[in-house]
């Protein structure tokens, strides 16, 4: 009886401590370089799908400090979409990207714009709700 408590406790600490130590899957320095060196198609649409994971997890994560300061907000939820198109314009113009496929990732630039701007008003109506406007 008293091993089989034993190898609960153990258990649950351990499952415990695995759930507490969650790393995010992608880094915000990485993609960075990956969006420096990003020249063709496939390679524009992997950081845009990148881009909008790390969006997500990001707000999951960290949506009440963005709640409680717009100084944090302004920091943890920026807008990646417009850096994304600097570089998509550029490749194409350096004659990587053919027009249609530009056309086509500035619209995934324009998703990750929208999903910027869902986000943006959540953290807003959450502040109107706790009373935390501006």
């Amino acid at each position: 009886m008293q091993s089989m408590k034993f190898i609960v406790l153990f258990l649950s600490l351990q499952f415990c401590g695995c759930l507490a130590h969650h790393e995010s899957k992608i880094s915000q320095n990485l993609l960075s370089d990956d969006l420096k060196v990003a020249k063709n198609y496939s390679e524009f649409l992997s950081v845009i799908e990148n881009y909008e994971l790390l969006m997500r997890e990001n707000f999951k994560r960290k949506q009440i400090l963005m709640v409680k300061s717009s100084k944090q907000e302004s920091i943890l939820h920026r807008r990646h979409d417009l850096k994304i198109r600097t570089e998509i314009m550029k490749s194409f113009s350096e004659g990587f990207l053919q027009k249609k496929e530009k056309d086509l990732l500035l619209t995934k630039c324009g998703d990750l714009h929208k999903l910027w701007q869902k986000q943006r008003k959540q953290i807003q109506i959450k502040r109107f709700q706790l009373g935390l406007i501006r």
